[in-house]
């Protein structure tokens, strides 16, 4: 008899079957309650799982293991918490495994960001170049000659240069997860956590191996960025909750000195889409949990240049700006961000759509393109200007930027906000305070109208945490992402979402590097929105008494306008 394990807490061990040479994987994911043997091919490297209970599906772990003994002996090389890929490397099979995490944020509904602390590779030799050999000399192989004697030295080298390359990845603190809800996405997504959005997920690669197989849900998806939350008390005592979230893109990433401008994706170097959201535990059992999310996004200037190192490469660098096809894929990003940030209609209690009078099926912005191509997107671009004393290659840009947004909205009429801000005369100019001023005061007619989102999450149902203490997997009705109804959606299983406002324009920032200007202007940038979403949330926080507010006063008052118009 075996006795049930209680909870849903991940794990992987990776097993060798002495006799025969063959591995296998057991994986217990925190999603499921079933442990699956994925079998690896001992010539190929590929997958195998047939989804057979009794065969390669078990209530748990001991279980798994009897079935594999009656192989043979075997022997325990690996164990970890999570799987996070697998991929075949010439005569190799590179595991890649979570041994510790930690939950850096708990979102509300109970949704656990978890943050890799420590990874770890495992290689696992394969039989495939023995074999191809031994088929040429109608031979079997022999067992005891390693695979690697069967490659040339120049495919040695090249093997073990891309076994570096995937292995020596940065990974420990720097990429995070959740299982229960989708964070390729603004909070709080109502999609499926793996229906994410692919540009954000990197070990897409990497788990393509269990997708084939049918067991994509065992691995992780892995956001590269941050997600941490901290726990704050207002000045009337009162607690409350902030984390901020960033995630960057993998469509165009590299070195600063590399990945600048655009590429063929249309995606600019180093991207990173960022949100601040803030929340009010409810001690009522029940309760709505009211929340606020801002977004904006970070990166570097979108149209096609690079950059050159003057001298032995330890002078300032040169900035290179593309002669022909400057511009190409510029206002396709533009129009990315538009689609990917227009309100929904059906949550949107501005919007028709969200009435009950309204259609139940609305169309999704995605499906209007006039809808997302009205969403106003601000554009805030710290570019040294030059001065009459002194020529800076960055006024060649800067230049170049201007061009590019007049041209947007005099040919495509897009509805772009531009400020530009020589971030470094201004502030030799105006000092620390006096820039940050002038930028509140360039932003304070901008801002509030884009807004932020607001809303409240109450559980309607079993949750996950709910389910584990039940050692159940929740049932297929169970699912929460198909909340449907005016302004109401799904956020992981068992928790509704009600929608208030959400945010309707998204403001850019970036810099020569997105580094050092773009922090300290988007940071002043989302700190004044923090101040309208603490009012909102009604949390007493300290208000500065040179009158620096302003915005969010002005946010206020855009509030109570679109208050005044649902009325």
């Amino acid at each position: 008899m075996y006795a049930n394990r209680g909870g849903l807490d991940a794990s992987v061990t990776l097993v060798r079957i002495l006799s025969t040479d063959q591995y296998f994987i057991l994986i217990k994911p925190s999603v499921r309650r079933h442990v699956v043997i994925v079998s690896i091919d001992r010539v190929s490297g590929a997958l195998q799982h047939t989804g057979t209970y009794g065969k390669d599906v078990f209530l748990i772990e001991a279980q798994a293991l009897d079935h594999l003994k009656t192989g043979g002996p075997l022997e325990v090389v690996a164990t970890g918490k999570h799987v996070l890929g697998y991929v075949v490397i010439g005569p190799m099979g590179l595991l890649l495994l979570a041994e510790k995490t930690r939950v850096s944020a708990t979102l509300p509904g109970n949704h656990q960001i978890k943050t890799l602390v420590t990874t770890r590779w495992h290689k696992i030799p394969l039989q495939l170049w023995l074999q191809l050999q031994a088929s040429a000399a109608g031979t079997l192989p022999p067992q005891d000659v390693p695979p690697e004697a069967y490659f040339t030295q120049a495919q040695r080298e090249e093997h073990a240069r891309g076994v570096d390359k995937v292995t020596t990845f940065p990974l420990d603190g720097a990429h995070y997860f959740c299982d229960t809800m989708d964070v390729s996405r603004p909070f709080p997504s109502e999609r499926p956590p793996m229906q994410p959005s692919w540009e954000f997920v990197w070990n897409h690669w990497l788990t393509a191996s269990f997708r084939s197989v049918r067991l994509g849900h065992v691995c992780p998806l892995l956001l590269q960025g941050l997600c941490e939350e901290r726990q704050l008390n207002d000045f009337d005592g009162s607690r409350y909750h902030i984390a901020h979230v960033s995630r960057r893109g993998r469509l165009h990433v590299g070195p600063r000195y590399k990945a600048r401008g655009l590429n063929d994706c249309a995606e600019p170097g180093n991207e990173i889409e960022c949100e601040l959201l803030v929340w009010r535990p409810n001690p009522k059992e029940g309760a709505p949990v009211p929340w606020s999310r801002y977004a904006w996004r970070r990166g570097s200037v979108p149209l096609w240049w690079g950059v050159q190192m003057r001298g032995s490469g330890l002078g300032e660098a040169e900035i290179k700006i593309k002669e022909t096809n400057t511009f190409k894929g510029t206002r396709r990003y533009v129009r990315r961000l538009q689609k990917r940030f227009t309100p929904n209609p059906r949550l949107d209690p501005l919007s028709p759509a969200a009435s009950p009078e309204g259609p139940s099926v609305p169309p999704t912005p995605q499906a209007d393109p006039e809808a997302s191509a009205s969403l106003p997107v601000l554009f805030v671009s710290l570019l040294r200007k030059g001065t009459p004393e002194r020529d800076r290659s960055e006024a060649k840009l800067a230049s170049a930027f201007d061009f590019v947004i007049g041209a947007l909205r005099k040919e495509h009429h897009t509805p772009i906000s531009y400020i530009a801000l020589d971030w470094h005369e201004m502030d030799k100019q105006l000092g620390h305070e006096g820039i940050v001023e002038a930028f509140w005061q360039t932003v304070r007619n901008i801002l509030p109208a884009h807004g932020f989102a607001l809303g409240t999450m109450t559980k309607v149902g079993k949750d996950d945490w709910d389910y584990q203490a039940e050692d159940v997997d929740p049932p297929p009705s169970a699912s929460g992402w198909g909340v449907q109804g005016p302004c109401l959606s799904g956020c992981g299983i068992g928790w509704q979402v009600k929608w208030l406002q959400q945010q309707r324009g998204l403001a850019r920032y970036n810099c020569a590097d997105s580094l050092d200007r773009t922090n300290v202007g988007s940071f002043f940038g989302a700190v004044q929105v923090f101040v309208e979403q603490c009012r909102c949330l009604d949390i007493a926080i300290a208000v500065s008494p040179r009158n620096t507010s302003s915005l969010g006063a002005a946010m206020a008052r855009q509030q109570q306008q679109q208050q005044q118009q649902q009325q």
